[in-house]
């Protein structure tokens, strides 16, 4: 089951505390601490 979380920077913070995790955020979010992967 994919995981929900209330905003961009609980996200963030989820995805740098999983290997392995992906998630989505906003284009403004702060991304500081996990990579940025680019789908267009």
């Amino acid at each position: 089951m994919p995981k929900s979380v209330a905003d961009d920077k609980a996200m963030v913070a989820y995805v740098a505390s999983k290997p392995g995790a992906i998630g989505y955020v906003s284009a403004t979010a702060d991304i500081t601490g996990v990579k940025k992967l680019e789908v267009k």
